[in-house]
């Protein structure tokens, strides 16, 4: 009859595939649904619960389903989005109730825990990426203190009216300066650091990157080999034999070459229109610019064609990058999708 203001779960649980259900794993055979603890947890939040903590793995179709249920308004619930290793499990509750116990407000504690945990991601990747925070954005998240003696000189009423009223405001003003760009600096910022941020992927074992640099050009030209740009066509089907001879999914020529190949080289001008897995590049044009574009290689059919244009933000930098475009029809360019597409299709 007790009531609590802490819901904690450790142990096994899982997400359907649609990520709108979870369930709790109680041991191989048995399992609990939210729906399941349905009149209980609507009893516990009636009696003070203002925190759910599953710390177990794959738990955002257990916050989706607290969400989602109309009569269950838990405040707070903190999930782990994907398996967690289970060393993980432990470092992060002790970080996290290090931080809340010594008087940090819940999201500052989360963010400490994530830190602490990103120093073992040598040994477990993006551990540091697991702990989520599903919050009800017009509750005011407890302190530890709070939770020990009670909100202090607020009522439970007052919290949720403010941050309503907060919120409209902070809404109303954002709705009124975001359309003439004021705070896109901030916004591009923001989302500047929040890229730094990511973890480091690594390389890719199924791409091979091949550089030509000023050494290439030098080579060819000590070989008396004629080129217009930085690939002369002898090089080029050098570089083709090599590069078939490992069966490769994709080839993506990123160099442009709106010139046909020389009548000394026969073989690569018959052999690029029937090179399945070769695909060249062209530029649009564009009026603004007075750029009149850059035309594909005549010898590549318009099926294996990928388009390089960009678009670069007020401030300078590339941030986005085209997949799929229509140009004007006296472009040279009229493919509709990126080099990067055409590869992925591969």
């Amino acid at each position: 009859e007790q009531g609590w203001d802490i819901l904690f779960f450790a142990g096994h649980s899982g997400t359907s595939q649609e990520g709108q259900r979870g369930e709790i794993q109680l041991n191989q055979t048995e399992r609990l649904t939210i729906d399941d603890l349905r009149f209980a947890l609507k009893k516990a939040i009636a009696r003070g619960l203002q925190l759910a903590i599953f710390n177990s793995c794959d738990g955002l179709g257990l916050a989706y389903q607290l969400a989602a249920q109309q009569d269950l308004y838990l405040p707070q619930v903190i999930v782990m989005a994907e398996k967690v290793p289970d060393p993980v499990s432990p470092k992060f509750l002790r970080y996290f109730l290090d931080a809340y116990i010594r008087g940090e407000s819940l999201y500052s504690s989360v963010a400490e825990a994530r830190e602490k945990l990103h120093g073992w991601e040598q040994q477990y990747p993006c551990a540091s990426w697991l702990p989520v925070v599903c919050q009800n954005p017009t509750v005011q998240p407890p302190t530890w203190k709070e939770l020990r003696y009670g909100p202090i000189n607020q009522s439970r009423w007052q919290l949720p009216r403010t941050a309503v009223i907060a919120s409209f405001l902070v809404t109303l003003a954002l709705m009124v300066v975001r359309p003439w760009g004021v705070i896109q600096p901030w916004e591009l910022q923001a989302y500047d650091q929040f890229m730094r941020w990511r973890p480091d992927q690594g390389v890719d074992p199924r791409l091979l990157v091949v550089e030509i640099t000023e050494e290439d050009f030098q080579y060819q030209d000590d070989q008396g080999m004629k080129r217009k740009w930085s690939l002369s066509d002898a090089a080029l089907a050098q570089l083709l034999d090599k590069l078939q001879a490992h069966h490769p999914r994709a080839i993506g020529l990123d160099i442009y070459r709106d010139f046909p190949v020389s009548d000394e080289y026969q073989d690569l001008a018959n052999g690029l229109p029937k090179m399945d897995n070769f695909f060249a590049v062209c530029q649009a044009s564009n009026p603004t610019l007075n750029h009149p574009g850059i035309a594909p290689p005549p010898e590549v059919p318009p099926e294996r064609l990928g388009f390089t244009d960009v678009v670069i933000d007020s401030d300078g930098i590339l941030r986005r990058y085209l997949w799929y475009a229509t140009f004007n029809s006296d472009s040279p360019c009229q493919t509709e999708m990126s080099l990067s597409l055409q590869l992925a299709f591969r």
